[in-house]
This record gives structure tokens, C-alpha cells and sequence, in this order.
């Protein structure tokens, strides 16, 4: 959320499409609800905001992918507005109320800060110090693998 709402969207878009493909699928949506918030809280160019609503129609038509285009096609006045809300009654019996789904995706950002701080938690276990250190260890040892018929000797950095 803070960064497409303190920076120009045009220049990240596509670098946070990359982002999200290398993300676990729950975090992804969670992010897309952020991204969608920050757009619906600033006023963006909209030739961008109808990339992005293209790069959501291309993702499984979940509640929150669906909250997030509805409401950015609303403020924006786009024509997927009729198709997200399709969807939208197709998921749920609920009328779109925009209040309110805009209140559900701020919600949002709780559980994407505890998604992240695993992420981050994963990290710095598998960088941990002594990890490193030990793989460095095995990694300078050599390896001798010899055969004796062909009378070759083959040294080999990394340990099999």
C-alpha cells in the first residue's frame, strides 16, 4: 500500500507484477488488495489503472481480485465495471456496497504484515550465520573421485 500510494504506479507496475508471481498465491492476493486501495486513495493516471485492472482479469477471479477491480472500475468509470460485477454476484449474494468492500480490503493489511513477517522469518533462518558458514566449510573441501580402469582423477569442489 505505502508503495504505490508514495510513488508513481506507471514506473512499478511492472516490477510488482514480477513480485507477485514469486509469491505465495494467499500473499498475492492480500497484495493485490493493498495495491488496489493505494490506487482507490490517490489519484493515478488511468491509462494505468486499466493495465491493472487488465493484470486482474488475468488472475483467478477470487472475492478479493473481484472486490478490488469492482472498486477501481467504480471510481474510475471503466466498462469492466459490468463484468466484475458479474462476478462479484456470482461469488456472493451480497450487493456491492463500496464502503464497505473498500473497508474489507484496508482490513486486508493485517494479515498481509503476518504473511510477510513469515516470509521474512524463512529468510533469515535459511541465511542464518551458522548455515552459511557450514555450507562454505563443504564447499571448499575436495572431493577425489577416481576410476581405476581409465586411470583418470577428477577433483570436484562442491561434495556430492
Amino acid at each position: 500500500y505505502e508503495v504505490v500510494v508514495c510513488n508513481d504506479f506507471s514506473k512499478l507496475f511492472d516490477r510488482l507484477k514480477s513480485i507477485l508471481k514469486g509469491i505465495e498465491k494467499k500473499a498475492s492476493l492480500f497484495s493485490n488488495m493493498a495495491i488496489a486501495s493505494a490506487l482507490l486513495d490517490k489519484d493515478e493516471a488511468i491509462d494505468y489503472v486499466v493495465e491493472y485492472v487488465a493484470y486482474l482479469k488475468t488472475l483467478e477471479p477470487t472475492i478479493a481480485v473481484v472486490r478490488s477491480g469492482l472498486l477501481l472500475c467504480m471510481k474510475y468509470d471503466l466498462e469492466e465495471e459490468e463484468l466484475f460485477s458479474e462476478k462479484f454476484s456470482e461469488i456472493t449474494d451480497e450487493k456491492p456496497d463500496p464502503p464497505l468492500i473498500r473497508s474489507l480490503l484496508r482490513d486486508s493489511f493485517g494479515d498481509l504484515d503476518v504473511i510477510y513477517e513469515n516470509m521474512a522469518d524463512e529468510y533469515s533462518h535459511r541465511t542464518a550465520i551458522d548455515g552459511v558458514i557450514s555450507n562454505l566449510k563443504s564447499i571448499k573441501e575436495p572431493n577425489f573421485i577416481s576410476f581405476e580402469k581409465t586411470g583418470i582423477s577428477i577433483m570436484h569442489s562442491i561434495p556430492w
